[in-house]
């Protein structure tokens, strides 16, 4: 199942990450492909980043699946990165590496292809150069990118590794409006109904490829 959720999450989009940085704060640290090895393993991070900077932590999953996952940066609001990997048992090879949008409340934070968690829709189709796709909400994998159709983003992070997004309904989106954006259809980013729904920024991924 766990391949099956990456593989999805690849081929959704593939999954960037940040926060945007205040008047006084540090510029946000990038994430890409030399960030961490492909091949970077639970063990070989404890390594590098000390044992108190490298848990492991169990996330619901899709279809109601739990997944084993490395936390890193667990206490740093700022700095938190979620590592799924593609062997789970053993915890190595690099399946994806996520931001979600809880971090973005923190001055510092993470930067892929000059975008970070608090990025808006329009900024997306900016740095991409024409609209994208995105799933319908409403189901486990609805409102992924369903990659960039030749855009910018599609190269963002150089040979290695992909972006990917998944942007959410906010919370106080009408039902009347939502429901022309759900399902399992794709739907244009510039698009009147997804321009109407506002959808935000909820989670930036560097997806690694078998």
């Amino acid at each position: 199942m766990q391949q099956k959720r990456i593989a999805l999450l690849l081929i959704s989009t593939g999954i960037a990450v940040g926060i945007a940085a205040g008047p006084a704060a540090a510029d946000p640290q990038k994430l890409d492909c030399s960030t961490f090895p492909a091949n970077s393993s639970h063990a070989s991070l404890e390594k590098l980043l000390g044992k108190a900077n490298v848990v492991t932590e169990s996330v619901a999953g899709a279809e109601g699946q739990d997944t084993e996952t490395t936390v890193l940066y667990p206490k740093d609001r700022t700095k938190r990165l979620v590592i799924f990997w593609k062997d789970e048992e053993a915890k190595k090879g690099i399946g994806a590496i996520l931001v979600r949008e809880d971090d973005k409340a923190d001055p510092v934070g993470w930067n892929v292809g000059g975008l970070d968690i608090t990025s808006t829709l329009g900024d997306v189709e900016k740095l991409n150069g024409k609209p994208f796709k995105i799933s319908g909400f409403g189901w486990d994998y609805g409102g992924y990118s369903g990659g960039w159709d030749g855009g910018k983003l599609e190269t963002a992070l150089g040979s290695g590794c992909r972006l990917s997004l998944r942007f959410t309904l906010p919370d106080d989106a009408k039902p009347e409006v939502a429901k022309k954006v759900s399902g399992e259809n794709q739907f244009p980013s510039n698009g009147a109904a997804m321009k109407a729904a506002k959808p935000r920024l909820s989670e930036i991924s560097v997806g690694y490829p078998e």
